[in-house]
């Protein structure tokens, strides 16, 4: 994550950092923040059908059913 980090804050803007990052914390059982980059990604890109895919997969494996549909 640190690795991440620190790319990002020298290129904020990279949607495939972000999405690296949010898959790291979600294979880390960190769905909570998964879920907030992705968020962040989703505002940026809406039409981001990679991002819907991982936010889906990552609320079902946090449990959060009725968010994974």
């Amino acid at each position: 994550i640190e690795d991440y980090d620190e790319l990002l804050a020298q290129l904020p803007d990279s949607s495939k950092l972000r999405l690296g990052r949010a898959r790291i914390l979600a294979f880390a059982r960190n769905y909570d923040a998964a879920l907030q980059e992705l968020e962040r990604l989703h505002a940026a890109d809406p039409g981001n059908f990679e991002v819907l895919r991982e936010a889906a997969r990552f609320a079902f494996w946090g449990r959060r059913y009725s968010e994974s549909l």
